[in-house]
């Protein structure tokens, strides 16, 4: 799954609610709570610029805490799935072993699940991309 658009959509005040849930100290949740608000953004096109705009959500991307930010605001992925989900910045990994049918409805549900908490952290992220890798083994004669 790729959260790439993600970042953009993450709510300022859900992250440091989530901070401070986890009992990060206070000073450092509201060093990143500066960091992230009282920002403003404009566009210039052809040497001409809009007027600044407050921004009210997201994380900077290209910063070196961005991708810490943001799998701290997803980090309940793996409490709620059956196989364990590689998180790394924008992009998470769910995979499992299909063996029979019942590892086939367990990562449909892990699938569903993570698609559930794309909904309860309210972020807008495109359908996942999502590839299927198969490894068979030859039986030898």
């Amino acid at each position: 799954m790729d959260y790439q658009k993600a970042f953009d959509k993450v709510p300022y005040r859900r992250l440091i609610t989530k901070l401070s849930s986890y009992q990060i100290n206070p000073v450092i949740t509201t060093w990143i709570s500066e960091f992230l608000t009282n920002r403003k953004q404009q566009v210039t096109v052809h040497g001409k610029s809009s007027a600044a705009k407050d921004v009210t959500s997201g994380i900077p991307q290209g910063s070196v805490l961005g991708p810490l930010l943001f799998v701290i605001y997803i980090n309940d992925l793996p409490e709620i799935l059956k196989c364990e989900p590689y998180l790394f910045a924008d992009d998470t990994k769910v995979f499992r072993v299909i063996k029979d049918e019942t590892d086939t409805e367990a990562l449909q549900d892990d699938l569903k699940h993570s698609l559930q908490l794309e909904l309860h952290l309210a972020t807008q992220v495109p359908p996942p991309k999502m590839q299927v890798h198969e490894n068979l083994k030859k039986e030898r004669k």
